[in-house]
């Protein structure tokens, strides 16, 4: 008897997790793009700046002393101090920001389970079934939207992404995911 309730409480919880999954994913995939501020904080750097996303990995990051624009296929990675560009396909960039992979590849290949806290706030984390780049990524949801994804890396540092005033499908430009380097970069091409 007791296992039986043991099961029925492990399969409420994984169609819970499934069901908070879904409703962003859902969510996500009912909007075209979103533009937010953001705050990047890691053991190395605290950056704050803007961020645009639209489907299909195209985004633009701004800070104080970087750009980084994808146009879905490249990421231009522009050191504003340091005068210089570095151009990489998106799937060799560490600076690009896929939310694709967190929302739709990597729950595929990672134990997920989902908990509250207790100001009612939900969280999905994300287990590697096996290795991956990361150890542990906790995902805060608000609205069926995320608003911080914390990464764990192998060393236990974490690297945490915050969105604020998140505003979606807000008429965007096509030309502001293509970036054109300023007359005197340097420009090093690795594609």
């Amino acid at each position: 008897m007791l296992r039986f309730v043991i099961l029925i409480i492990l399969v409420a919880q994984s169609v819970q997790t499934d069901d908070v999954l879904k409703k962003l994913q859902d969510r996500f995939n009912s909007i075209d793009n979103f533009t937010a501020d953001f705050k990047f904080t890691s053991p190395a750097a605290n950056i704050n700046g803007k961020f645009v996303y639209k489907r299909r990995n195209k985004f633009v990051i701004e800070s104080e002393a970087r750009k980084i624009v994808s146009d879905s296929k490249s990421v231009w990675n522009y050191d504003i101090n340091g005068k210089r560009v570095m151009i990489s396909d998106i799937g060799d960039e560490p600076s690009s920001f896929s939310i694709e992979r967190y929302l739709f590849d990597l729950p595929q290949k990672c134990n997920v389970r989902n908990y509250k806290d207790k100001k009612g706030k939900i969280y999905l984390e994300l287990q590697p079934k096996s290795e991956e780049d990361f150890k542990k990524i906790i995902i805060e949801t608000s609205d069926d939207l995320f608003r911080k994804i914390e990464i764990t890396d192998f060393n236990g540092e974490k690297h945490i992404i915050e969105l604020n005033n998140i505003k979606t499908d807000v008429k965007l430009k096509e030309e502001i995911f293509t970036f054109v380097p300023p007359k005197g970069i340097r420009i090093i091409d690795l594609r």
